[in-house]
């Protein structure tokens, strides 16, 4: 790179800049004379105004300012197209003996137009104004896309993709060797485009009732039309390739026809529209295989948005637990009639449905926009099609027509026959994928029991009927498949059968050859359409089934938390000059002669039916599944309804008690204080949680939900809160424990800056700091899928360390004291909730152990068969008798026998992960209860473990991958598995008798 006066300068502009400068003094040695009489020379200002945009990228100083080279290349394109003409003018006037000289100067100009078109192509392009070498939208692990600096040539020819080609060819590619994405197809961008447009469509037309379909294809209308132009382009060019055979071939018969000079310029022509019909085809292509990569992105990301917003307490995992147990059992007849049944009633969809959602109805519609032009294609190529053919071969055209029109209704038949087929084949993969779900969930049972070949029986049951099901339906498309490929041939047989025997023409070699350029053009379009069919059938099929998943009901928190906070402004605004006393004491949480019920209205009829039905009693609640939400945990009555595929053969439905609700709830939990519910088994404390969380349905009366009140914090402090400063928001610990497949500092954090003096304030908290002690990585050990490397109790605090180290004002605790032993809980409540750092904070704890919370409560909910059996302070309760000293010993009895389960729980689920074996301590003041032997042998067991593991606490490793080629024993098993050497040899047999019956029938 050059700096003449202290401007860069590359070679490739200074070459352009010279040959520019050469077309105008050249231009205007041919034009001088007619310029001096008058005349306008175009050419030379159009040359002079290619001078003035090429000293442009001299004088250009910043990155940003506006870029010469698009106009500069439509200045060089239409300079070459004039200088050709001519050229060629001049040369044909040159050699017909005109009197003029050779055409020196045209032919210089016309190639040094040539070169300037060629390197205004070849340009590399600015992205957004930086340089070529600006890596703009990289990311750290990955090369910046070239596509982005890529010049006009390269995104032509995908030639920007050499250089990781050739990469490849000198070593095995690697993950980090793969370029980044364009900026606008990540998926955080590609999502909030997505629903940016959304709520912009709703404004303007006051409602967005859309279908996704129409939603999408109004998202994509500008890339549509883009690829309808390359389509069309497509298009012209396949059938200019006949048209120009045609020319030449009546030439060859008759040259007197054409001159040599347009024969010529004929077969030029052959090979320019076979060479630009593929360049329009393959960015046709590209343009759909990258609206399918934002596609799955939108449904992959408005799925998952969907689950978080869903109404959780319908769940249908139950349902099809159920079903999918007992279809091993059960014929297709009674199977097929269950799921008809299960969807005319509407229950929401499984976890597994919603996997298949994002793994594979995302995947089918991404794949067929990279074929939506086929929609409007083919039938256009099947039109041009059938007119040239009527145009070359008149009447006997219709013969060929018929043909088509007689073979469409037997397609039509086998598509339908095949989208029945589709659809059935994913109902039964969404009950295969849950019942493998709830097996994984609950392995440990079914290994502990020795009920693996029960299970693997009725995995086997599923699995089979899905197999039968894409048995048929390959079957069918096989069928659809030889139909179209077998169409051509009868088109032309019936063709010229009736061209040369009916109507008596003879078929000679520009008719037949060029009507047989036609047959091979419509033979692409024919073969196609089984495969635009079956990817359309599939896409619809699930694009009804994402449809139906997003139209399910949401939790009604959204609105309870608006109409919450609406309460707390109203009250606010009718308060003069209110100081943050009034704003805190007017932000209560709490209940007004509420009802709530995990079934809506309209299904409770449905429900009282299903009653009515035969059923097996079931006892246990080990047996039922866990649940993703905030919904029916375990030992909550209002869960009684979900039976799971663990034990088959029974009505979810079917219970002799009345549905569960919460009735006429009228209760406040202070702000700012510790707040207790208490109950025996089963009496709706969890329900009143979810409840209180917005996760239940509000049948009637008034629910003020936390965390939609009016911020104090924010109205009366001007300094910004950070992460760690108190946010007008809920932390929920769950009576079973949720953790990630992290670390446990990973857990804790949860996505949080990691604060050392808040972390180490938080651990003391929850009384961790020993297990840390025990561990081999200490904080950094990772807890495996859903904790498997912990205790109950150790997941338990974890959960509720993430709950204190979260900003939430507001912490709801479901009985997270069950899991820890009588010391460990005093210790929690002492140093956790009601230490200094929960002092500001909403406390709302479900919990067994009265005796030892009630201190220090602020507030006593006491909860009976659903409703509220009475609620006040701790004095008022105590005093009323509803928790008697018998209760509260009974309480504090409970909470020893849960130290004892916890202590029996850590033993048996440390031997299966063979991890620990010690005993938690159960306060952190130094004091250990746990013995020198214990711990002996526990640093002897960390010891061992860190001697056969590099990396401790670290349970996953990275996945190893071998280079070279494939080692012929994988291709033995391989053929083995999908047939045997027989099938193999029989297909190859085929495959080679099709291919030879293609080069006879050429």
């Amino acid at each position: 790179m050059l700096q003449p006066f202290g401007v860069s300068v590359t070679i490739r502009n200074m070459i352009i800049v010279v040959l520019t400068t050469a077309q105008v003094v050249i231009a205007y040695g041919l034009y001088r004379d007619q310029i001096d009489g008058g005349k306008t020379g175009y050419e030379l200002g159009l040359w002079l105004w290619a001078l003035v945009l090429c000293l442009y990228l001299f004088i250009r100083r910043s990155p940003h300012a506006p870029s010469p080279s698009p106009h500069l290349r439509l200045v060089y394109t239409i300079g070459l197209a004039i200088d050709v003409i001519k050229a060629r003018t001049a040369l044909l006037a040159y050699s017909r003996g005109a009197q003029v000289n050779l055409p020196i100067a045209h032919i210089m100009m016309a190639g040094f137009a040539v070169v300037l078109f060629m390197a205004s192509f070849t340009q590399q392009r600015r992205h957004h104004g930086l340089p070529p070498s600006a890596p703009a939208g990289a990311s750290e692990k990955h090369p910046p896309a070239p596509e982005l600096t890529a010049s006009i040539a390269q995104l032509l020819f995908f030639s920007w993709m050499d250089p990781m080609i050739w990469l490849g060819f000198r070593r095995p590619l690697e993950p980090k060797d793969l370029y980044d994405l364009m900026p606008e197809d990540h998926s955080e961008l590609i999502c909030a485009r997505w629903r940016a447009d959304g709520r912009q469509y709703a404004r303007t037309h006051r409602s967005d009732n859309r279908s996704l379909t129409q939603r999408l294809f109004w998202f994509f209308r500008f890339r549509l039309a883009l690829q309808c132009l390359w389509t069309l382009g497509h298009t012209v060019f396949i059938f200019a390739s006949p048209y120009l055979l045609k020319h030449i071939l009546a030439y060859m018969e008759d040259p007197t026809l054409y001159s040599r000079e347009q024969a010529f310029w004929y077969v030029t022509g052959l090979l320019a529209a076979g060479t630009l019909g593929t360049v329009c085809q393959s960015q046709a292509l590209w343009i759909g295989r990258k609206m399918g990569l934002q596609i799955k992105a939108i449904i992959i990301g408005e799925v998952y948005a969907k689950s978080l917003r869903r109404l959780d307490a319908a769940t249908g995992d139950t349902k099809e637990g159920m079903v999918a147990g007992s279809a091993a059992g059960t014929n297709e007849a009674a199977d097929n009639s269950t799921q008809s049944q299960d969807d005319s009633k509407g229950r929401m969809s499984s976890t597994g449905k919603i996997t298949n959602l994002m793994a594979v109805d995302a995947h089918k519609i991404s794949e067929v926009s990279a074929y939506v032009h086929t929609l409007y294609q083919l039938p256009a190529e099947l039109v041009i099609t059938v007119l040239m053919l009527y145009q070359l071969l008149g009447v006997a055209s219709l013969g060929g027509l018929a043909t088509i029109i007689f073979l469409v209704p037997i397609q039509w038949w086998l598509v339908q026959i095949w989208s029945v087929y589709q659809n059935q084949l994913m109902k039964k993969s969404d009950r295969r994928m849950n019942m493998m779900n709830e097996i994984l969930q609950g392995v440990r049972i079914i290994k502990f029991f020795a009920w693996e070949p029960q299970f693997e029986q009725q995995v086997a049951g599923v699995r089979g009927g899905e197999l039968n099901m894409l048995r048929k339906r390959y079957l069918v498309f096989s069928f659809s498949i030889l139909l179209f490929f077998m169409a051509p041939v009868f088109v032309t047989l019936t063709t010229f059968t009736v061209y040369t025997k009916v109507m008596g023409y003879q078929l000679t070699a520009s008719v037949a050859f060029t009507a047989l350029a036609l047959f091979k053009t419509l033979r692409g379009p024919m073969d196609q359409l089984p495969d635009f069919f079956s990817y359309c059938l599939q896409a619809r099929i699930s694009v009804s089934r994402v449809e139906k998943f997003l139209s399910e009901e949401e939790t009604p928190k959204y609105a309870l938390s608006k109409a919450s906070r609406q309460a707390h402004e109203a009250f606010i605004g009718n308060t003069q000059d209110p100081t943050y006393a009034d704003v805190a004491g007017a932000t209560d949480i709490g209940f007004i002669h509420a009802t709530f019920s995990w079934t809506a209205i309209e299904d409770r009829n449905t429900i009282s039916r299903d009653r009515m039905l035969p059923t097996q009693p079931v006892t246990g609640s080990e047996t039922e599944p866990l649940l993703s939400g905030l919904a029916r945990s375990v030992g909550d009555s209002s869960t009684s309804h979900s039976i799971s595929a663990l034990t088959p053969g029974c009505n979810p439905h079917s219970t002799s008690d009345p549905v569960f609700e919460l009735r006429d709830l009228t209760a406040s939990f202070p702000v700012g204080k510790l707040s207790i519910i208490a109950g025996p088994t089963g009496s709706g404390k969890t329900s009143m949680l979810v409840a209180l969380l917005g996760e239940m349905r509000l049948v009637s009366g008034q629910v003020m939900v936390p965390g939609a009140a009016f911020d104090a914090h924010t109205a009366f402090e001007s300094e910004p809160l950070g992460p760690f400063g108190m946010h007008e928001s809920v932390a929920y610990v769950a009576q079973q424990a949720w953790l990630l497949n992290d670390t446990i500092r990973g857990n804790i954090t949860f996505g949080l800056p990691y604060d050392v003096k808040r972390y180490t304030e938080v651990v003391h908290m929850c009384a961790l700091a020993r297990d840390f002690e025990v561990l081999d990585a200490g904080d950094m050990t990772e807890v495996g899928e859903r904790g498997v490397a912990l205790s109950g109790g150790q997941k338990q605090r974890i959960c509720l360390a993430r709950a204190v180290y979260s900003p939430a004002r507001h912490v709801v605790m479901d009985d997270c004291l069950s899991a820890v032993d009588a010391h460990t809980a005093k210790h929690l409540y002492e140093e956790c909730l009601m230490a200094p750092a929960m002092a500001e904070r909403t406390r709302i704890l479900v919990t067994h152990a009265v005796g030892l919370t009630i201190r220090g409560a602020a507030a006593v909910v006491v909860m009976q068969d659903g409703h509220i059996a009475l609620a006040g302070s701790p004095a008022e309760v105590l005093k009323s008798g509803a928790l008697s000293e018998e209760t509260l010993r009974e309480a504090n009895d409970e909470q020893q026998n849960a130290a004892s389960h916890a202590k029996a729980s850590s033993t048996g689920e440390d031997a299966a992960a063979g991890m620990l074996n010690t005993t938690i301590s159960s306060r952190f003041d130094g004091i250990s209860t746990a013995n020198d032997g214990n711990r002996d042998r526990a640093q002897r067991k960390s010891m061992a473990a860190n001697a056969t593991n590099p990396e401790p606490g670290k349970l996953t490793t990275e996945e190893g991958w071998s280079r070279g080629h494939v080692q012929w024993h994988v291709y033995t098993a391989y053929v083995q598995a999908s047939g045997g050497v027989l099938l193999w040899s029989v297909l190859a047999v085929m495959l080679l008798v099709g291919q030879g019956l293609l080069v006879a029938q050429d």
